[in-house]
């Protein structure tokens, strides 16, 4: 599953800076963005409030209990389904776990538009000292070290930092995509170090982005 999660941002990194850099302009941009990710979202926030919630409660209880204005809040803020519990006893009591991924999805996409309006999309210098930036914080946190500044420690193992790392590495392919070829013997060694890499929970997320 976090194969899954970490393959879909480095491509999501790859499709949404082709994007803005095909269409740099604001509302194209975002309306694009708005319409990738809220009329699905809707979608199987309601049928997990109002099929899926139920199956995994008491129904009477459960309706009883939902609130119709913390279901639109939790949709407005692309947070996963905010209803009753269900599936109670059960490893993942949560009606779409599937779902936790969207906020940070959505600020990925946020912080392209940020950077493409600062013009560092277009210089790919600064865009590749970020994404350097993230990986070494991630980094940080895998090996144990917590940076901290003027007394304020950082907070490392916020998923959005591991998910930024796949997200800024795929736009970082796009960006370079000139300077990258396809070797087949390079891919065959690359793909034995990604295979060797997995096998430690230190490496297997930095070595998978990058190779």
């Amino acid at each position: 599953a976090e194969v899954a999660v970490d393959g879909f941002f480095l491509l999501s990194g790859y499709l949404i800076v082709k994007s803005w850099d095909s269409a740099p302009h604001i509302l194209p941009f975002m309306s694009k963005r708005i319409l990738r990710i809220y009329p699905g979202f809707i979608v199987a926030s309601l049928i997990c409030a109002l099929v899926v919630g139920p199956l995994g409660a008491e129904p009477v209880a459960y309706f009883f209990q939902l609130d119709p204005s913390r279901v639109v809040y939790g949709i407005l803020r692309l947070w996963g389904p905010l209803v009753p519990p269900v599936f109670a006893g059960q490893p993942h009591p949560s009606v779409n776990g599937a779902m936790w991924t969207i906020p940070f999805e959505f600020a990925c996409y946020l912080s392209v538009l940020v950077l493409g309006l600062s013009h560092l999309v277009k210089h790919r210098e600064g865009w590749l000292v970020i994404t350097a930036g993230i990986f070494a914080a991630v980094i940080c946190q895998k090996l144990g070290f917590q940076p901290s500044l003027f007394g304020y420690s950082f907070n490392l193992e916020h998923p959005l930092l591991r998910l930024g790392s796949f997200f800024y590495t795929g736009g970082s392919y796009y960006l370079l995509r000139d300077r990258i070829s396809f070797r087949p013997r390079v891919a065959q060694v690359f793909g034995v170090v990604v295979f060797i890499a997995m096998f430690n929970s230190a490496s297997a997320e930095p070595v998978l982005a990058v190779l």
